[in-house]
């Protein structure tokens, strides 16, 4: 079994039985949701500003760096930072911990948006009066596309392996969100199923590319 898996690891594969929302999951520092940071299983450690996501993207502050094999000096004058490792090894983990941090974030808002689909669609089947139905497109409408699509352009820039398994995620639910708009819940609810199909070939791999990278080859 595998023990040192991530906290967002350990949080998505509850998702895969039920709906459970990934927001504030480590808390909230000004308004932004807060990220566990961990290398090789071991969280790294902040003493005052923590990661946070925000636009779509991880900042992470620059002294937890120290924790992994990087030293930085600051140089007032020109605002600038100067960081340093310890060889390339150490700089390629780094790159590919972002890549899997960043891999399994996007897992977590496209299982999310999915569980929404899934949502409206009870929501619409199961209205009695135009009330409630209104109230159910007034769900429609919180799934998110420009999300998804925002994990997709970090992935791509970060040269993620699973761009396109993500991507056709993105087109099911975006067929499916359509479809719900028009009334035709039996086809949203297909493409849901589809998404969801699709997600779960993804989570196992990005767990196994964890788990290869970070405890088989500490």
């Amino acid at each position: 079994m595998k023990k040192n898996i991530i906290g967002l690891t350990v949080v998505a594969s509850l998702m895969l039985t039920g709906v459970v929302s990934a927001a504030n999951m480590w808390g909230s520092y000004k308004g932004n949701e807060i990220i566990r940071i961990t290398s090789n299983g071991t969280t790294l450690k902040t003493t005052d500003v923590p990661a946070i996501s925000y636009n779509g993207r991880t900042m992470i502050p620059i002294n937890m760096l120290s924790d992994i094999g990087l030293s930085y000096t600051w140089d007032q004058k020109n605002k600038t930072v100067d960081v340093s490792g310890t060889g390339s090894a150490s700089s390629e983990k780094v790159s590919k911990m972002k890549v899997i941090m960043d891999e399994h974030r996007a897992f977590i808002t496209f299982l999310d948006q999915s569980d929404l689909v899934s949502l409206c669609v009870d929501i619409l089947n199961n209205s009695v009066n135009n009330d409630q139905y209104q109230q159910g497109i007034q769900q429609v409408n919180r799934i998110n596309i420009d999300a998804l699509d925002n994990h997709l352009q970090m992935l791509s820039i970060n040269k993620s392996n699973q761009v396109n398994s993500f991507s056709q995620v993105k087109n099911y639910i975006m067929k499916a969100k359509n479809s719900l708009l028009s009334g035709d819940t039996k086809t949203a609810h297909t493409q849901m199923l589809s998404a969801k199909t699709v997600l779960n070939v993804i989570y196992p791999e990005i767990d196994d590319d964890y788990f290869n990278t970070f405890v088989l080859n500490k």
